[in-house]
């Protein structure tokens, strides 16, 4: 490719050119991601904690995630707590994990689906939850572990990593993330994070 003249790059059909550049984007995200989860699990990245306010984050994420929402025919139904006091999180790092959240309840289940996505308190923590009307899981708490993807996916590609990751960004604020469904069911994805002392 790069030893033709020019003209003969630019003459490529724009499909082939815009499929190049799909393709070594996912290629490049997937590479980030196996980055990153190499580099939390030795420890070796940084979180630049704030006060994170997780229902004001949720919305944000929601809001930029709504083309590929109406994409998907999907809508989202948002349940979230006004007076959840302030985390202690890296918001770049949850913004992830929604993020993650969300597009897996849209890879893994046909358009029209309803989404609610909540958030609560407890004595202790904040709730995040990512729930749907869709197909449910089979592999319950396996779908957390590196590598594993889920049975339903209508995508091929990916490496399993999506879930392992929010996982450990969880993990690394001190909270807890799980699944529960039945198939058919739809299903719920669940994070807690700790409240701060004071």
């Amino acid at each position: 490719m790069l030893d033709k003249p020019l003209e003969e790059a630019i003459a490529l059909p724009r499909a082939v050119v815009e499929r190049l550049r799909r393709s070594s984007g996912q290629q490049l995200a997937m590479l980030d991601r196996l980055l990153d989860s190499h580099a939390l699990e030795v420890g070796a990245a940084a979180l630049h904690c704030e006060a994170v306010g997780l229902s004001e984050l949720v919305g944000a994420v929601v809001s930029d995630f709504q083309p590929a929402l109406t994409q998907n025919e999907a809508t989202v139904e948002l349940q979230l707590a006004e007076d959840l006091p302030p985390v202690a999180a890296d918001p770049l790092q949850l913004r992830r994990v929604l993020e993650n959240l969300l597009t897996n309840a849209l890879k893994h289940n046909p358009p029209g689906l309803t989404i609610a996505v909540r958030t609560h308190r407890t004595a202790t923590h904040v709730h995040g939850e990512v729930i749907d009307d869709g197909v449910g899981l089979e592999d319950g708490e396996a779908l957390f572990e590196r590598y594993v993807r889920g049975k339903g996916s209508r995508y091929r590609a990916g490496l399993g990593l999506g879930l392992y990751l929010c996982r450990q960004i969880v993990e690394a604020h001190g909270g807890q993330i799980g699944a529960d469904s039945r198939p058919g069911a739809g299903a719920r994805f669940w994070f807690t994070l700790p409240l701060t002392d004071g």
